[in-house]
């Protein structure tokens, strides 16, 4: 009976044990820990994809699949697989700085030549960009009033029209049918509002099509249709009627003055975010986030310098989400063989709220001229860029 009773204890015993065991390996609920769950990672940044292209003076304009971890304040921008490109022609008659996708249909673009051909002629193109091929190719001549190149540069449109800006002076709006790639209409930009004293106009049609932002570079009088420095600080901002426009006539519904360096700040390239808040203006020493209702500066991104030489934002456009843009950069590089920096093309992530850029930017140009020994120690000239975002 004792044995029975002693026996009974040391089984009570080992049983108190094993219950502790459990409650120490996982039978309490640690502070701040719910009961039946895992804690989660830290979480990262959103991941956003899609595809970009870069027009340059190569005649081409570059495809890169990009990833973009904002979260990554190292490399927020990945290319995802390998560079590609659209040839368009040779550099002496498709050097470019324009692409522009159709917003009716994602597998379809457009693009407009820098230069002058062989014949004085300027070039438009349609380009499938399933194939990544030029696919419909129309000359148009240059007009009399033009007495300073370059040709064009910016680009918008319409439902039915392709519309790019003459980058020279006199500058124009050339209204071109997408289907046939036909010239409609050339507009200038005869209104008395309309300054005749500036360098180079660019523009851009708002996210819901009614309407085209022009942007001009202000001069004094005696340095109009000259290269800078401009003499006056001023970027002038005009918003045209697009029905108007597309009729081939002028019509101003607002406008603006963006005051910058006279010195350093070009007004290039730009897009509206897609929600149509803001304006995003490149303008070389600077990218500017502008209030789309009042034409008004609302931040300033300041772009640095590297090897004594100006970064220099030449567009911008937002992400899917309107949270961020990508900068399309012309960036001063050192390469063996060469004394003083060239030109690579980068693409830099900014915070659109914020005001400020992320990490470093990502090359969008080297991966291909690397490959060429004659291409290494020159410059890659990028201008514009657009995008077709995953949802």
């Amino acid at each position: 009976m004792g044995s029975l009773k002693k026996l009974s204890i040391i089984v009570m015993g080992l049983f108190l044990v094993m219950m502790l065991l459990v409650a120490g390996c996982g039978g309490s609920t640690p502070e701040g820990k719910k009961e039946g769950t895992t804690p989660k990672p830290e979480e990262g940044g959103a991941l956003l994809k899609g595809t970009v292209y870069l027009p340059g003076m190569g005649g081409h304009i570059a495809v890169a699949n990009v990833e973009i971890d904002p979260s990554n304040s190292d490399e927020p921008i990945k290319i995802v697989g390998k560079l590609d490109k659209i040839h368009l022609g040779n550099k002496e008659e498709w050097a470019t700085h324009d692409v522009r996708v159709d917003k009716e249909d994602n597998n379809v673009a457009y693009s407009s030549s820098y230069v002058k051909d062989s014949n004085g002629k300027i070039r438009v193109a349609k380009i499938d960009l399933a194939n990544l091929e030029m696919t419909q190719e129309e000359l148009l001549d240059v007009h009399e009033r033009l007495i300073e190149q370059p040709m064009y540069c910016a680009s918008g449109q319409s439902k039915d029209m392709f519309l790019p800006v003459m980058m020279g002076y006199e500058g124009w709006i050339d209204v071109v049918n997408k289907e046939s790639l036909e010239l409609k209409h050339r507009v200038f930009f005869d209104d008395d509002q309309i300054t005749k004293d500036y360098i180079f106009a660019h523009g851009v049609h708002t996210p819901d099509m009614k309407h085209f932002l022009l942007s001009l570079n202000e001069t004094s009088k005696n340095l109009a249709k000259k290269a800078p420095p401009r003499g006056n600080p001023n970027f002038l901002l005009y918003l045209l009627d697009m029905d108007e426009l597309t009729q081939g006539k002028i019509k101003i519904v607002k406008s603006s003055s963006v005051e910058a360096d006279p010195n350093s700040s070009i007004a290039f390239r730009q897009h509206f975010t897609t929600d149509g808040k803001y304006l995003l203006q490149s303008g070389r020493d600077r990218a500017l986030v502008i209030d789309a209702d009042t034409l008004e500066t609302v931040r300033k991104i300041d772009l640095p310098k590297e090897f004594d030489t100006q970064y220099e934002c030449h567009d911008v456009i937002a992400t899917a989400d309107n949270k961020y843009a990508v900068l399309a950069v012309r960036v001063p590089l050192m390469v063996e063989g060469v004394n003083d920096p060239i030109m690579d093309g980068k693409i830099f992530l900014v915070d659109i709220e914020k005001g400020t850029l992320i990490g470093n930017g990502t090359s969008v140009c080297r991966g291909c001229h690397d490959e060429y020994p004659s291409l290494k120690t020159k410059t890659s000239v990028l201008c514009g860029i657009d995008a077709v975002w995953e949802k």
